[in-house]
């Protein structure tokens, strides 16, 4: 057997000394770009509003759809409404039960006991990919309809919540939703409600079926809508009927369509 050449051999080892090295160096680069990735936002292609009318008018619940900041709806509608509010998106609601977790690892370690007994204590510190989505989602559960902004709203306790698709972005949606149990009470919440949205943007460009005069001919599972239309923005009055335990659901909602830019409304008068 011929003789191996010790220089050769040298090279060789310091050849794959030198592969290695650069494949753990590119590996962890790779770690550190998928954390930084990992961290990044990401937000969904916006679009300018179809050709067509623009509104003219924005109010709906307190705010200027479009134009209203986070910072705003919390200072100048949320705090003074009193109001139990929340920010219920996926990124909060992920990030709270991580330090919920963390808590809860704290409270073994604190108790002497082992880490690993605890369900999801490996997942307590890793970031999920929803977490990237920065939609902010302010729920305000158990809120009364007579302390919202406006007048004309039958008694009643729903979900107001408001959307953004950052906290640096204006308001996207808001929307009040409450449950019935009374059919009378139902309907006169629903044409109370499409009353005061007419007062503000004028008659209706579509609705689903005539608005009923007899609350015991409401459809059942037959969602009423009422409707008002623009290339920038959308309004609706619905009411569905679920029956028995579940209630009737009246809700109202004012909205830049997806995916129209949040701001859209802002140039309605440019």
């Amino acid at each position: 057997m011929a003789n191996r050449n010790p220089r050769s051999f040298r090279t060789w080892v310091l050849r794959l000394t030198m592969a290695a090295a650069i494949l753990c160096s590119a590996g962890f680069g790779y770690g550190r770009y998928r954390v930084y990735l990992m961290n990044q936002d990401v937000l969904p292609e916006f679009v300018e509003p179809k050709t067509g009318p623009r509104t003219a008018v924005t109010n709906f619940l307190g705010v200027e759809i479009g134009h209203t900041s986070l910072e705003n709806l919390q200072s100048d509608v949320l705090v003074p409404g009193g109001w139990d509010c929340s920010d219920r998106s996926a990124r909060a609601m992920l990030q709270e039960a991580r330090r919920n977790k963390q808590a809860e690892i704290e409270r073994v370690k604190a108790a002497g006991g082992d880490v690993d007994t605890v369900s999801g204590a490996s997942l307590a510190n890793r970031r999920s990919p929803r977490e990237r989505n920065p939609q902010v989602r302010m729920s305000c559960e158990n809120t009364n309809a007579q302390s919202l902004p406006g007048s004309g709203r039958v008694e009643s306790v729903g979900r107001l919540l408001y959307v953004f698709d950052s906290p640096n972005h204006p308001v996207r949606h808001a929307s009040f939703e409450r449950v019935h149990s009374e059919k009378t009470t139902a309907l006169a919440d629903f044409r109370a409600t499409i009353d005061a949205v007419t007062a503000t943007y004028g008659p209706p460009i579509a609705t689903t079926a005539p608005v009923p005069k007899d609350p015991d001919a409401l459809p059942w599972l037959e969602p009423l809508r009422v409707s008002w239309r623009w290339s920038d923005l959308e309004v609706s009055v619905t009411l569905l009927n679920f029956g028995g335990p579940r209630g009737i659901r009246v809700g109202e909602v004012a909205e830049v369509p997806w995916p129209v830019r949040a701001n859209a409304p802002r140039e309605a008068d440019g």
